[in-house]
């Protein structure tokens, strides 16, 4: 029986590799830069696997007076995406109140406010409320 290209160790021991090399010189940096699991935060270094050393917030985003935008009427970021577990995700608070605020013009009724129950990646829950202008 002949193995074929693909199927040969060698080429099978080369993609791991390829794969593997990169992961662990990226882990040993971030090591280098003072990580310790479940102490301090990794550093986010090129070719590491840093899906949780990258902090974001979380809010959930509501109107008291639905907003018109085309043919939909939304009073939460939830109806805009799929119902999964947030609304549109951003990385900082800030930036979620800046998205609601842009969003403000399309209010059916004025004034209108808007509403900010925001999750740090600190473990905070903030609350928020400001009115459209």
């Amino acid at each position: 029986m002949s193995l074929t290209l693909r199927q040969r160790p060698i080429y099978v021991l080369s993609f791991l590799l390829v794969l593997v090399v990169p992961q662990v010189l990226g882990l040993g940096k971030q090591f280098d830069l003072g990580f310790k699991p479940f102490i301090t935060d990794p550093k986010r270094v090129p070719l590491s696997w840093d899906m949780f050393s990258n902090p974001v917030d979380r809010c959930t985003v509501t109107w008291t007076s639905p907003l018109q935008l085309g043919d939909h009427r939304i009073s939460s970021l939830r109806e805009v995406e799929l119902p999964l577990e947030w609304d549109i995700v951003l990385d900082k608070i800030e930036q979620y109140r800046m998205m609601a605020r842009a969003l403000c013009p399309y209010s059916t009724e004025h004034p209108n406010s808007v509403q900010l129950q925001c999750y740090s990646s600190g473990g905070a829950e903030t609350k928020n409320e400001f009115t459209c202008d």
